[in-house]
């Protein structure tokens, strides 16, 4: 997750904010992690 969060925020560039970066991307984060990891998971 951090891993995905530094990339974002390079993606982003520091033009947003900390704080709106964590409002924005961590609730879509988990979200897009558990539907690209989800079925993989739940399968085995």
């Amino acid at each position: 997750m951090c891993h995905a969060l530094a990339v974002e925020r390079r993606t982003v560039g520091l033009r947003c904010p900390h704080l709106e970066l964590h409002g924005t991307l961590l609730p879509r984060l988990p979200v897009v992690l558990l539907g690209s990891q989800g079925p993989s998971r739940s399968g085995p």
